[in-house]
């Protein structure tokens, strides 16, 4: 039956300390033996030792603390090594402030430590007064602990003898050696074993005046070192307005602000377009086809002449009449083989229309046929090409009105694109002042001409446009030139807020031409940053509110401290940092 006057309890090295407290809660023993390995982490730092100390006082219960090596602690198995030492140097650093307690605390329930009483080193011997009050203990609990320990490796060398026969010699003189350990620890531990308090490390009052101190120093040095303060000043705008007019002269290079001239330059910009159009015009016309014959005579040896208009018939029955009058020579007979004479003739149909274009064929006289003439047979013509020409229909043809309409539309695309070239070179770093000319071009393809009969056309249009030009950047240098004469000296402008528009030019009799400019731009007061912040160094708000209200052209200002306890501007001028805020203004 357990002892519910006394408890032993078993720690590991790693369990922590509110681990072991938590088992102490829940035990409901009032002298309790705390069993823990030299290396324990609850054992290396004082902090463990008082907290321990603490709930102990709170539960009121008595606890002993007992080391031993870890190689005798065969409960748990962990090899981690003897680290008591560092106990040692725990104690040693509160010795002197512990010393100062009073013995009246002997009488509440403690924390008793005992060392390991194998540990022959001379760590064993040290004092632990500091951080314990010195109390007869009751050794009971870590007698019946350092038995039960015995016991168990007395039972674990037993068990060994199962497994080899050869072995129980051995075994039986571990265990005589085990024995022999325990008895030595339990000797050395009536020696050594004391009963402690655990009181605190350092006096409270210390750890006050230390954490009052380093408060102290922290304000100190934020005071002198940290504080800044960040100001913006945003400054009233005023709009100025300039009229001028100025002369654009191509035989200058460079602004003259005397004769407010500034140079300029002519540049042609010329753009091509092309187009396919359908012809519209529509007309009836009626041809006769035309073509060639071969005439032939084999009549005699004699030539035969036919006058103009001679009549040939075709196969087709289609008359072709000859243009003039022809002489064709006779036949010749060479070796009994007649060679017949001949000759070739343009011809043209007698009726016109496309059934006149007919193919090669051979042709008759008909007047011949109609005397009943013998020569009919021997005086006759062929063709060798197909007669062509014939026309009887309405046709399309480029008319007029084919011509200016196709023109007018290229032209215009042409203008278009000089245009935007003529502006995307304005936009970039020229001013146009003036589209002075414009010269056109055309050009139709496969030489048609008005009047053809064609079903469509080829135009191409080219347009040339002059105009005058000003760089901007001289424009810019004349106008400042005309503004600062004319400005004070508390005043600046403001960059990039000029805005100019020019007129249109004006030309007197003798061509002079003068061109009127028109320019707004915004101006602030000038600012002296280094003198403001030698002026405002200390000040508080109210100082500021008061020095900044009196300063022309400062429409308003905001001013941030830090850190926030700040209440007054720096001494250091580094620590002041002012900007100049336009934009906001505008």
């Amino acid at each position: 039956m357990e002892n519910k006057k006394q408890k032993t309890i078993y720690l590991n090295a790693d369990d922590e300390i509110n681990f072991i407290i938590d088992k102490i809660k829940k035990c409901e023993a009032k002298e309790i033996t705390l069993i823990i390995p030299e290396s324990a982490m609850v054992l290396q730092n004082l902090i463990n030792l008082k907290v321990l100390r603490m709930n102990a006082k709170e539960l009121e219960k008595d606890i002993s603390i007992v080391t031993i090596d870890d190689d005798d602690y065969f409960e748990t198995g962990n090899k981690i090594g003897n680290r008591s030492s560092s106990i040692k140097n725990l104690i040693d650093e509160s010795d002197e402030e512990l010393n100062k307690k009073k013995e009246n605390e002997s009488d509440v329930p403690s924390v008793s430590f005992v060392k390991n009483l194998e540990n022959k080193k001379s760590e064993s011997k040290t004092e632990m007064r500091d951080i314990i009050k010195k109390k007869e203990i009751n050794t009971d609990g870590a007698d019946s602990a350092v038995k039960e320990i015995r016991e168990k490796k007395e039972e674990s060398l037993l068990q060994q003898k199962e497994f080899s026969q050869n072995g129980i010699e051995n075994a039986e003189n571990n265990k005589n050696i085990n024995i022999s350990k325990v008895n030595d620890f339990e000797k050395s531990k009536k020696q050594s074993r004391r009963k402690i308090n655990l009181l605190p490390s350092l006096s409270s009052r210390f750890f006050a005046g230390f954490i009052i101190v380093c408060f102290t120093t922290v304000l100190v040095i934020l005071g002198f070192v940290l504080p800044k303060s960040d100001i913006v000043i945003t400054l009233k705008t005023e709009a100025l307005t300039y009229d001028f007019e100025f002369v654009a002269d191509e035989l200058i290079n460079k602004i003259d602000s005397v004769s407010d001239k500034i140079p300029s330059e002519k540049i042609d910009i010329i753009n091509e377009e092309s187009g396919n159009y359908p012809a519209t015009g529509k007309k009836h016309i009626t041809e006769k086809a035309v073509g060639k014959i071969t005439i032939y005579n084999e009549c005699s040896t004699g030539s035969q002449t036919l006058v103009v208009n001679t009549r040939f018939l075709s196969k087709e029955g289609k008359i072709f009449r000859i243009k003039k009058a022809v002489k064709i020579a006779g036949f010749t007979k060479p070796e009994d083989k007649i060679i017949p004479g001949s000759v070739t003739v343009d011809v043209v149909a007698e009726g016109s229309g496309e059934n006149y274009n007919i193919n090669s064929t051979s042709f008759t006289i008909p007047r011949l046929q109609e005397l009943n003439s013998w020569k009919f047979s021997c005086l006759y013509a062929r063709s060798e090409q197909a007669m062509s020409g014939g026309v009887d229909r309405e046709v399309l043809y480029f008319s007029d009105s084919d011509y200016l309409t196709a023109k007018e539309k290229l032209v215009k695309i042409a203008k278009e694109k000089n245009e935007k070239e003529s502006s995307e070179k304005s936009s970039d770093k020229y001013v146009l002042l003036e589209n002075l000319e414009q010269n056109e071009e055309v050009k139709i393809e496969d030489d048609v001409k008005v009047g053809d009969i064609v079903d469509s056309f080829q135009m191409t249009v080219s347009v040339k446009t002059t105009a005058l030009f000003a760089t901007k950047d001289d424009l810019d240098d004349l106008i400042d030139e005309k503004i600062s004469s004319d400005l004070s000296d508390d005043i600046e402008l403001v960059e990039g807020s000029r805005k100019w528009e020019v007129g249109e030019i004006n030309k007197d009799e003798n061509g002079k031409m003068s061109i009127p400019v028109s320019v707004i731009q915004n101006s602030i007061a000038k600012i002296d940053i280094d003198k403001i912040k030698n002026e405002i160094a200390g000040k508080n708000e109210l100082e500021l509110r008061k020095y900044f209200i009196n300063i022309k052209g400062i429409k308003a200002t905001d001013v941030g401290f830090w850190p926030f306890w700040v209440k007054s501007i720096p001494s250091s001028l580094d620590k002041i940092n002012i900007t100049i805020d336009i934009n906001s203004s505008m």
